[in-house]
């Protein structure tokens, strides 16, 4: 997770204990960054949609 930065956070935010197959869709269709928050909806992080590429496709590089 990414350190949060407000100037570049969207609407879209999600819990921190999510589980990432239930929110990939969500998290790719935004522009901005998404926050990450806690239970007491309270900001902890946030996560670029291109490291959701990574995490799912195992950060492919050079085309293998």
């Amino acid at each position: 997770m990414d350190t949060s930065s407000k100037d570049n956070l969207g609407e879209l935010k999600v819990s921190k204990d999510e589980i990432i197959e239930n929110v990939a869709e969500k998290i790719l269709t935004q522009e901005k960054l998404v926050g990450v928050v806690d239970s007491n909806n309270n900001i902890v992080g946030s996560i670029k949609p291109s490291k959701i590429i990574d995490t799912v496709f195992g950060g492919r590089k050079n085309g293998s």
